[in-house]
């Protein structure tokens, strides 16, 4: 079975944010417009947003927010 490792990769991320500063938000929040949602609704200026989504929206893939916006995309080949 071909795997991506995508939580592997979530997992990883999170590890590295708890030695951040900032408040993190973290958690699979669902599908494009849910996450969508959630980035709308949580202040960027002050907390990390660490998601993990299967198919995050169009909107969601071209929003930079704030400058320290950091983008992780691990997909499988089958």
């Amino acid at each position: 079975m071909v795997r991506s490792a995508s939580t592997w990769s979530y997992n990883a991320c999170r590890y590295i944010l708890q030695g951040d500063p900032w408040p993190t938000v973290a958690g699979f929040f669902g599908e494009q417009t849910q996450v969508d949602r959630v980035i709308a609704s949580t202040d960027l200026t002050a907390n990390n947003l660490l998601i993990k989504a299967h198919l995050p929206s169009e909107q969601t893939q071209a929003r930079s927010p704030v400058a320290r916006s950091k983008y992780f995309y691990v997909s499988r080949s089958a």
